[in-house]
């Protein structure tokens, strides 16, 4: 009897390496959907720092030590003056604070490329956070893979939307 040499991998070989290779893809994907959102949660924790001093500063060196505004308006927050979502667009309020932030330009959330709108700013808002009539920031969250709570470090939130909300800010 003569025995045949096999030159290549059965159908049921290729089956494995394939399943094994597509489980591997799948997990390294999904820890990459959770990096990216961590990094999106790292730029909205540090741009809101940065806005939030540059209020600050901007008090500080007001001679009546009070911030922009008078209205309970809605401000968009960015260099463009372009807004979204029934908020005002002031490019002289834009350039009050803007002067005070590292390179003189509004930073935009990591969303605003997909049609999210910027961080917002109220003078005077007294409905998002309970007991607080004041100063007010603003900016639109999706819910993330890495946490729950979609606005770390924030007072109120208002949800929109499966996954999509409002986080409000004190600024004094």
């Amino acid at each position: 009897m003569k025995l045949h040499s096999q030159k290549g991998f059965s159908l049921v070989e290729l089956l494995v390496v394939f399943a094994i290779i597509t489980t591997l893809m799948g997990i390294i994907f999904a820890s990459f959907a959770q990096s990216r959102s961590a990094s999106r949660d790292a730029v909205y924790v540090s741009d809101t720092q940065s806005i939030k001093l540059a209020f600050a500063r901007y008090v500080q060196f007001d001679p009546n030590g009070r911030y922009p505004g008078t209205d309970a308006t809605w401000y968009c927050l960015e260099s463009s003056g372009s807004c979204w979502n029934n908020g005002s667009a002031s490019s002289a309020l834009n350039a009050q604070i803007a002067q005070y932030l590292p390179g003189g330009v509004f930073p935009l959330p990591p969303l605003i490329a997909m049609g999210r709108e910027a961080y917002m700013y109220n003078p005077k808002d007294s409905v998002s956070i309970p007991n607080y009539s004041g100063p007010v920031l603003r900016w639109w969250r999706e819910r993330s893979f890495t946490n729950s709570f979609p606005c770390n470090g924030t007072v109120s939130i208002t949800r929109l939307d499966p996954g999509i909300y409002y986080c409000y800010e004190k600024l004094q």
